[in-house]
């Protein structure tokens, strides 16, 4: 999805929300930790290549918008993450796709796309001055596409596939006299015909009230960390394919209420 048309849709979503809602513009790092491989035939695919060793382990910053709704007891969250990564390394794994191979060793440039988005909706179990406590489900798309490419010659494997997402979340927040506060973790795994997925995420945010040093600020300031981990092998027709890697990071921006 272009990145500007989401960012549309949750402008959207957020100034159509009845009981009012929070819109955070952030941008953060996003830095990848685990393996990345492709390999042709039926049979599983046992590891990858690790981030590091193809170069790809950090990022640039990425911009991962989200709008939180809020009717009473009920809330939604509605956020979306474009990843993109490129790097320079050596093949730890055979790599292939039914043509000739990429044997280990191998220098090449790797590139890396991964895009999630999510909706989440969630009611309060707890409420009680400041703190809320809530539980829900929720649903979204993961649209996930690997290249290697050999520094030398013409060798070149691609794979590239998409996913649903139904999920558990949970949520804790809480309003206090300086800023507000909330983690969000959503989890899910399952395996569907030849295809494995593990997902979660863990999403703390914080936002400061207005204060003397921040009243020039358009909104208000906020900080956080998050934390998603993709671990997800499928067949693409060709091969096995795999992503095993967490994607964390912190991240700043400004809160803007309506």
């Amino acid at each position: 999805m272009n990145r500007a048309l989401f960012v549309v849709v949750l402008l959207g979503a957020g100034c159509s929300a009845p009981g009012g809602g929070r819109l955070l513009l952030r941008g953060g790092d996003l830095d990848i930790d685990g393996d990345v491989g492709v390999s042709a035939g039926g049979g599983a695919l046992t590891s990858g290549s690790d981030a590091k060793a193809l170069g790809i382990d950090e990022s640039d910053i990425h911009f991962q918008p989200r709008v939180d709704l809020d009717w009473g007891e009920w809330h939604a969250i509605l956020q979306g993450t474009q990843a993109d990564y490129d790097g320079v390394g050596a093949a730890e794994t055979t790599i292939t796709r039914g043509g000739p191979p990429i044997t280990v060793g191998t220098a090449l440039d790797t590139e890396v796309d991964l895009d999630l988005y999510t909706v989440s909706v969630l009611y309060d179990l707890y409420s009680a001055g400041p703190v809320e406590l809530g539980v829900g489900i929720g649903g979204g798309y993961l649209d996930y596409s690997v290249s290697f490419a050999a520094l030398s010659g013409a060798l070149l494997v691609e794979s590239e596939s998409d996913y649903p997402l139904l999920y558990l979340t949970g949520r804790v927040a809480a309003d206090m006299k300086l800023f507000e506060a909330s983690l969000v973790a959503n989890g899910v795994s399952f395996s569907y015909d030849d295809d494995d997925l593990s997902y979660y995420e863990l999403d703390f945010a914080m936002s400061f009230h207005r204060m003397v040093f921040l009243e020039s600020l358009p909104g208000t300031l906020a900080v956080g960390y998050r934390l998603v981990h993709v671990d997800y092998e499928y067949d693409d027709g060709l091969g096995k394919a795999t992503l095993d890697a967490d994607f964390s990071g912190p991240y700043v921006g400004l809160s803007f209420a309506f």
